[in-house]
């Protein structure tokens, strides 16, 4: 029985470097070499080189081919924490958002900015299978297209332990061989990115930027607009070659980054949000991965590092300024905020004054799906904003308003606050 066990094992790890083989093999045969020089990743990206605004073209690009409908903001910053991976502590992401409404799709988008050898896809794992993967971990970016792969807690702790400490250490007892003590370890810096339409472990959560998709109806016009487009020719894919380009020239090159004006945004910043312990070092990180992307109209300095410029945190800020602000509890998102506004309307001005409301009435009143508007509440009442009313078992769930809606607050500093070009 012991010996069909190693033979087992033998045969599985010698399966995962065939399939390690066949995916340099295939890397080789679509860019001819597989490592070239980083003068030779330079010509094949002239024009991101001399880009004053990378994100912007990534943008262009998804607009121009008729891809990707709404905003485009989630990939942009997406393609952004991809680019972390370069970095001591790359920086991970969240999807968040109902069934169907477009989280692997931006996902998907965005990773195809990135080079093949920048992550690493998963559907689902085992509940060790990082620890006794053939696979590297060393700057790259895990990722998950449900949230339900990391379930099991041992699962988690080890995707943690490598977001957090950079490696995992996995020690097991041998006992077909001798019951020695076999120690595995696997080494990063790496990054997650996840989609979820529902809990994320708790832990887990606070080393992630959670970033929600837009659930309205002007967003799902637009996706099923570019599902028409897509039915009738009309849309292309495109050349990212000049990306994949980028990715690799900076994996070769110098990739430490300075910010010399860390210290005014730390002491700018709200200093009442706790999370902002963790998140801060998070929003350094994207903003030394903007500067990467910008390396070439970046100075250096004496060590040949490159210096984040101020246009580096002004790109940062805009894209997750307010996501901050919402995980850090000193802002409302928009979506809950106008379910808030939708229910006080119903509760004061429609109808029986301060009487509770239905879900349908909610639903009616906002145009969007009933689902819709339960998820939307459960999140207003975990914020006091709405209170579920009692009601007989069988009758439909009714809402009314708690506390009133907050003033939202920033808690990073805008560009004036800092006064940085001072």
């Amino acid at each position: 029985m012991n010996e069909k066990k190693k033979q087992k094992e033998q045969e599985w790890r010698e399966e995962l470097r065939r399939d390690e083989d066949e995916r340099l093999d295939t890397e080789v045969e679509e860019n001819g070499d597989s490592s070239p020089a980083p003068t030779d990743h330079a010509a094949q990206c002239p024009k991101l080189l001399q880009s004053s605004d990378v994100l912007g073209a990534v943008a262009e690009m998804l607009r121009a081919t008729g891809t990707f409908a709404g905003n485009t903001r989630i990939v942009m910053l997406l393609v952004l924490a991809l680019y972390t991976r370069h970095l001591a502590k790359p920086v991970s992401v969240a999807v968040r958002g109902e069934s169907s409404a477009g989280k692997s799709y931006a996902i998907t988008r965005a990773l195809d900015f990135a080079s093949s050898e920048a992550t690493y896809v998963l559907t689902s794992m085992s509940e060790k299978a990082l620890a006794y993967s053939g696979e590297e971990f060393v700057h790259r970016m895990i990722v998950l297209y449900e949230a339900d792969a990391l379930a099991n807690k041992n699962t988690a702790y080890l995707v943690r332990c490598l977001l957090s400490e950079g490696k995992i250490v996995h020690e097991y007892t041998d006992f077909d061989g001798g019951r020695r003590t076999v120690k595995l370890e696997k080494d990063g810096p790496t990054g997650l990115i996840i989609s979820s339409a529902g809990r994320i472990d708790y832990e887990l959560g606070t080393r992630l930027f959670s970033v929600n998709v837009d659930d309205g109806p002007a967003a799902t016009k637009a996706i099923l607009e570019s599902v028409a487009r897509a039915a009738e020719g009309k849309t292309f894919e495109p050349d990212l070659s000049e990306f994949h380009a980028l990715d690799r020239l900076i994996g070769s090159g110098e990739h430490t980054v300075v910010v010399p004006f860390a210290g005014r945004v730390a002491a700018a910043c709200d200093h009442s949000a706790t999370r902002m312990r963790r998140d801060f070092q998070a929003v350094l990180g994207l903003v030394e991965a903007h500067a990467l992307l910008h390396q070439t109209r970046r100075e250096r300095d004496r060590d040949g590092q490159i210096v984040a410029a101020v246009d580096d945190y002004a790109a940062v800020h805009e894209l997750v300024a307010d996501i901050l602000a919402y995980s850090s509890g000193q802002a409302v998102p928009a979506q809950i905020r106008e379910t808030v506004e939708a229910v006080d309307h119903l509760q004061y001005h429609v109808g029986v004054a301060g009487e509770p409301v239905k879900l349908a009435e909610i639903a009616a009143h906002l145009g969007i799906h009933r689902t819709t508007v339960t998820r939307r509440t459960r999140g207003a009442i975990k914020l006091d904003l709405l209170q579920e009313v009692e009601s007989q078992r069988g009758q439909p769930r009714l809402i009314k308003v708690g506390e009133p809606l907050p003033q939202d607050r920033g808690v990073l500093p805008s560009l004036d606050d800092l006064r940085l070009d001072s």
